[in-house]
């Protein structure tokens, strides 16, 4: 007689679901289709009207509006008050599995509705110590980091001092983390912020986020040194560092493809100001492009624009803010890592990268895409591992 194995049961609540989203729903994606689903009986609930396809090939999936607000508070509230909606589900899981910011507070509710349930928080990036989820990189969390954020990227008065008002909801995040089981941060260094701080982590684990299925086949560099930014006018995306190197690129002779939304266009030399594209165009240009401008301000854990990049065969030029350096470690990339805020130091290095022929540039961006496939791949594929040692 053959007997069935059950699957242990997994209930995935994030906020969006993928297209919606950014890097952190297109992990989540990834992380579903490639590793999870085959090792757990899955349903995800999300606020996402249509996902992707395949992740209804794989897991079932809910809707729950409720999680549509843009307002943390208000989702909170709503959340806990619409809590019956999902009771059932979380009564039928084995592991809730958290990877969106937003909801980590559940995990209160969570234990209360399945006390057996095994709580799993993959963090993206720094909700845990800051309420934008911000951490600029001369400031580190704060209220002072908070308030700047919202004054400089959103140009908000009154979102800065709401912001300012609702900084203390980090220790809610706090108290949420005392309920958890696992935590899995994306790099290293993401992991060391959050101790140096004094978070109750308890039992954690780095995973690299999984390389996204793009591939160097088929690179084509221009005959003319082409790089691309993709951060829009984002304070916190360097866009003000990039505009300090402008000069000294443009007389070098540097053409710069510019995505992203911006709220004015001004008309420069060998600089094209694209706008916002669709995911796929974008990664039809990196098979033309030298190199990726990173200037980010914030100590982003692991920017998926990077490790597009490096996955695509084009060269990541990236302030050594956050943990992109960490997975850049060891590859011919690292020569290209700027000092955060110094924009002369990232005109030195891209000018130091056109200053190579096409064949060396390529031979670059291939070693960078080998080591950096392997290093993220090896690293994913253990998130099950991890998953199931906590229901051991």
């Amino acid at each position: 007689m053959a007997f069935k194995v059950m699957k242990p049961r997994l209930l995935v609540l994030t906020k969006l679901f993928w297209p919606e989203g950014s890097g952190a729903e297109l992990a989540t994606y990834i992380f579903l289709k490639r590793y999870l689903a085959g090792v757990f009986d899955v349903i995800v609930v999300s606020s996402t009207p249509k996902p992707t396809t395949d992740v209804l090939k794989c897991c079932r999936y809910v809707t729950w509006s409720a999680l549509r607000s843009g307002v943390k508070p208000v989702e909170w509230a709503l959340t806990t008050l619409g809590i019956d909606y999902i009771r059932g589900l979380i009564k039928w899981a084995d592991v809730v599995y958290i990877p969106s910011h937003t909801l980590l507070p559940l995990a209160l509710i969570i234990k209360r509705v399945n006390p057996r349930a095994r709580v799993v928080f993959h963090i993206h990036n720094h909700q845990l110590l800051t309420y934008t989820s911000v951490v600029l990189s001369n400031l580190g969390p704060g209220l002072r980091s908070d308030i700047l954020v919202e004054l400089l990227e959103n140009r908000s008065l009154a979102r800065a001092l709401f912001t300012g008002i609702l900084h203390g909801t980090k220790y809610l995040y706090w108290l949420a983390l005392l309920r958890t089981d696992l935590v899995i941060f994306v790099t290293r260094k993401q992991l060391d912020l959050a101790l140096s701080y004094g978070l109750p982590v308890g039992r954690s684990a780095v995973v690299y986020n999984p390389p996204p299925e793009v591939s160097f086949t088929g690179k084509e560099l221009t005959k003319d040194p082409l790089l691309i930014y993709v951060g829009g006018d984002s304070f916190i995306k360097g866009f003000h560092i990039l505009l300090r190197a402008l000069p000294r690129l443009i007389r070098s002779g540097v053409r710069l493809r510019l995505f992203g939304n911006y709220r004015r266009v001004i008309k420069l030399p060998n600089v094209e100001f694209v706008g916002r594209v669709s995911h796929d165009y974008l990664m039809r240009v990196h098979r033309y492009a030298w190199g990726l401008l990173f200037p980010s301000i914030n100590e982003e854990p692991l920017p998926y624009a990077v490790v597009e990049s490096a996955v695509s065969g084009t060269v990541p030029l990236v302030s050594n803010a956050g943990g992109a350096v960490e997975v850049l470690r060891g590859t011919p990339a690292e020569k290209f890592v700027f000092k955060v805020g110094d924009a002369d130091d990232m005109a030195d290095k891209v000018l130091s990268l056109v200053a190579e022929d096409t064949k060396k540039v390529f031979e670059i961006g291939l070693k960078t895409s080998g080591v950096v496939l392997k290093r993220l791949e090896e690293s994913s594929r253990q998130l099950p591992r991890y998953i199931l040692s906590i229901l051991d």
